[in-house]
């Protein structure tokens, strides 16, 4: 898959990595490995991707990334039903091989194919591209009106060698200085021990520019500047350098950065977790950003946009609420110690895979005792949230990491590689991958108001009007 056009962002870690757009973090090992024995590595690991969660589920860059991708799945899906019920060709996925044929000519499906290919490559522009040098016009085949040609990142300078940082360098900075300081403080592991582990370029790059920039003694300001990187909104593309800077989690790093060590900001880490908010509002308008608790509101009010929320949002406008009132929880978790607490017990990472089994945690939240925990619930969500993204995935010709036969539709448990999840795959061992001709392993026609018996991905479908015998997989 080319990176530049890769669904989202995903956070890579030693022995895990969190996905933002699936809001799931996966682990490597087994479950008793972080439960019932958990060792120091295994804390930090798991420590080091909730991070990731919170990063996603406590900032207006988390929110939005989040959003937009689920935005964009559903347009796909919604265009795609709508324009191959009436088209010559059939029900033909993928889209690439419906303007390969008869549909040459669609000005519609081109139009989506267009839009989606856009919004993922400015999606993972703001994370992570191959070749992070290149100018933001040339991202594209072809540049959306108001595409220029400034830089995607900054360019800095470490141990006197030239630098692409990276949105990802930021976020993984971040993670890894949280974990760091657990390690320090909860488990008393010596900077010489955890310093003898060599680590990625990503791990470390941020903080070691940073406080080559800002001095040592204002080193500990690293994580508050992280996170405000990440607190930003947008709706529309950018139009000119100046907007593409303020929503780039790593030009926005670069300028708190510069502004830090041309004086701007406060030089009192203590003073942060009383006077978080005004410090911050402080620091973004020296760099002409918008206000903290601007970001913050404007995620917040995506909850009224559409009603039912889904339970996974939920928990994420919990959190964000959460965050408001105590907005040094991201930075600096640890600085109080019921609120540490609190963090730890109700906000978890809800989705976790391990060994390729998802696993949910759904501890009650004690700030809105009305979220749900029903685990029955949440799964029937998060299979839903899979198969619609796996489907609308191999629409745009993405393959997954393993690929299926030739001429094979997978389901999204097999494309994500989750196990366990649906209830043929649990007692049937069901491959999840099939001729659409020949039906799937498990029919579900006559099954259509079962929970447990049919393939879910054939009742999706069959909820949206479409036979899968009528899906036709053309090279």
């Amino acid at each position: 898959m080319d990176p530049d056009s890769a669904p989202t962002a995903e956070y890579p870690a030693f022995q895990g990595l969190f996905i933002p757009y699936r809001l799931q973090m996966v682990l490597a090992g087994s479950l008793e490995h972080y439960t019932t024995g958990p060792t120091n590595q295994a804390e930090a690991t798991y420590w080091h991707e909730s991070v990731h969660w919170w990063q996603t589920a406590m900032t207006g860059y988390g929110h939005n990334a989040w959003h937009l991708f689920r935005q964009l799945t559903g347009f796909v899906f919604n265009e795609w039903l709508k324009e191959t019920a009436v088209s010559p060709a059939g029900r033909v996925i993928s889209l690439d091989s419906l303007l390969a044929g008869r549909e040459q000519r669609n000005a519609q499906l081109h139009a989506v194919k267009w839009t989606a290919e856009n919004t993922l490559r400015i999606a993972s522009a703001r994370f992570r591209v191959r070749d992070p040098d290149k100018d933001f016009k040339s991202l594209f085949v072809v540049p959306p009106p108001g595409a220029g040609p400034w830089k995607i990142n900054p360019e800095i300078r470490i141990g006197g060698e030239p630098y692409w940082l990276q949105g990802m360098d930021v976020a993984e900075a971040h993670a890894r200085w949280s974990e760091v300081m657990f390690r320090r403080m909860f488990h008393e592991v010596s900077f010489d021990q955890i310093l003898q582990r060599e680590v990625s370029p990503k791990y470390r790059i941020a903080f070691e520019w940073f406080a080559s920039e800002v001095g040592g003694d204002r080193s500990l300001l690293f994580p508050f500047v992280c996170d405000l990187a990440l607190q930003t909104i947008w709706n529309d593309m950018p139009q000119t350098e100046d907007e593409w800077q303020a929503t780039s989690p790593s030009w926005r790093f670069y300028r708190l950065t510069t502004a830090i060590r041309n004086g701007a900001g406060t030089r009192d880490v203590a003073a942060l977790i009383d006077n978080y908010t005004n410090a911050a509002d402080e620091l973004l308008a020296a760099c002409g950003f918008s206000p903290l608790e601007a970001v913050t509101d404007a995620a917040v009010k995506r909850a009224n946009y559409r009603k039912p929320n889904m339970l996974i949002e939920e928990r994420m406008f919990a959190a964000m609420r959460f965050r408001q009132k105590y907005p040094f929880c991201l930075a600096y978790p640890w600085a109080v110690p019921e609120i540490w607490q609190e963090l730890q017990e109700d906000y978890q990472p809800p989705i976790i895979q391990i060994s390729g089994k998802i696993n949910l945690h759904l501890p009650p939240i004690r700030r809105a005792p009305e979220i749900s925990c029903d685990p029955s619930a949440f799964m029937t969500e998060v299979a839903g949230e899979l198969l619609l993204q796996a489907f609308v995935m191999q629409i745009l010709g993405k393959e997954p990491e393993i690929r299926p036969v030739p001429g094979m539709l997978q389901c999204g448990f097999a494309y994500f590689n989750v196990q366990d999840v649906c209830p043929h795959q649990v007692r049937d061992n069901c491959p999840g991958s099939f001729v659409p001709a020949n039906g799937p392993p498990f029919p579900a026609e006559q099954h259509l108001h079962s929970d447990d018996v049919g393939c879910p991905l054939e009742k999706m479908l069959w909820a949206a009007g479409v036979k899968v015998k009528d899906l036709q997989l053309r090279s």
